[in-house]
């Protein structure tokens, strides 16, 4: 008898480890989970949905060309304290999310909760610039500073701002350091809920009938709807797209009326070197490249997520002490450092519109960081 039951003991054993093994081997075949939260409503749905789209596009690529295997699940934004638990009971070493830094900072409050890491390709105003918190980005600035200056440099001046409504995290940090560098109050600031609309256009003739520019704090798609309404108002409108507002689309739409608009970008219109290659296996797959505005960010992201993996091991609590020391990335062809909070410095390209093409007249190299809070994020 006690032979046999050593015997059913051995045969269950086995089986356990052989299950145990296919269960392991099937995982390793899945990859490292991570998890996609991105918008899904208001005014950085758009950014959001074609942000997760480049990110498993790239995840993809990234499997067959044997350079990292990563499971991508991707998570309802509506509900995102659910969203993050639903992440954390499948296993996810890490959150890729956040387009708008709004949108980042309620994901950020979730992911605390969760107690889980979440790295934004794009949320980047100063705003969020706190250590010790599970939020890193690829983005520690706005760029407003810089571009203040160079505003001045251009003579800007007598201007309204337009600027979303739902965004404030961003506006509320891009808007007081454009004007600082500037040194000129703007007359007026108008939040919108939508684009801009003939009730504004009125309030703009009626008040500020003279003013010489304007300064757009919007989506991609609503500058450029802004930018034919305000050159068809007032022809030679000197105009200022912030990087929110600049991408492969705005320039697209805003038509002939778009010739001489001012934008910045931390990615090069131009596809960057290291990512030439990526971008045509991505155009020969879809029939497209990706945008500038979302492969470098999405890619930058990737990489970060995957440096720290390749530090701390594919597990949670790994990959979060990773993250939380890393303090430059040089992982994929990216190469630049990380700030006390765990945020990227990139070279910031000043763009003129011309012709229906950004194009770089300027690069700036990384700017300095901003002042880093021990603080906690408060929406």
């Amino acid at each position: 008898m006690r032979a046999l039951s050593l015997v059913v003991v051995s045969v269950v054993l086995t089986v356990v480890v052989a299950l145990g093994a296919q269960l392991l081997l099937r995982d390793i075949d899945r990859g490292i989970p991570v998890a996609l939260i991105f918008e899904e409503e208001g005014s950085g749905a758009s950014l959001g949905r074609r942000l997760q789209q480049t990110l498993l596009r790239i995840i993809d690529d990234a499997r067959e060309q044997k350079i990292a295997r990563y499971q991508p699940l991707v998570f309802s934004s509506v509900n995102l304290d659910e969203a993050v638990r639903q992440a954390v009971e499948a296993g996810a070493v890490a959150i890729l999310g956040g387009g708008t830094s709004t949108f980042t900072g309620r994901l950020l409050l979730a992911a605390e909760k969760g107690h889980i890491s979440c790295v934004s390709p794009r949320a980047n105003s100063r705003r969020l610039a706190l250590s010790g918190d599970r939020l890193f980005r690829v983005l520690a600035s706005t760029g407003a500073r810089r571009a203040g200056r160079f505003a001045r440099e251009q003579g800007f001046h007598d201007f309204v701002v337009l600027a979303d409504g739902n965004n404030y995290q961003y506006v509320d940090s891009f808007l007081p350091d454009f004007v600082e560098t500037l040194g000129e109050a703007p007359l007026d600031v108008i939040r919108l809920e939508r684009g801009l609309e003939r009730a504004q256009i009125i309030h703009l003739l009626d008040h500020h009938p003279r003013m010489k520019g304007a300064l757009l704090l919007l989506p991609d798609f609503f500058s450029a709807l802004a930018v034919q309404l305000l050159r068809d108002f007032w022809p030679g409108l000197q105009i200022y797209v912030s990087d929110w507002g600049v991408s492969s689309r705005t320039s697209s739409l805003a038509g002939s009326p778009g010739d001489g608009v001012w934008g910045l970008s931390f990615f090069a219109p131009e596809t960057e070197p290291h990512l030439e290659a990526l971008s045509s296996r991505l155009k020969a797959l879809y029939g497209e490249r990706p945008p500038f505005e979302l492969l470098g960010p999405a890619h930058a992201a990737l990489a970060m997520v995957d440096q720290a993996v390749s530090v701390g091991g594919p597990l949670r609590g790994g990959v979060a002490a990773a993250l939380s020391a890393m303090r430059h990335v040089d992982r994929w062809g990216w190469d630049f450092p990380l700030d006390e909070a765990g945020d990227g410095a990139q070279p910031l390209h000043l763009l003129e519109l011309r012709q229906g093409r950004w194009r770089t007249f300027e690069i700036v190299p990384p700017l300095a960081f901003p002042e880093v809070s021990s603080d906690s994020f408060s929406p």
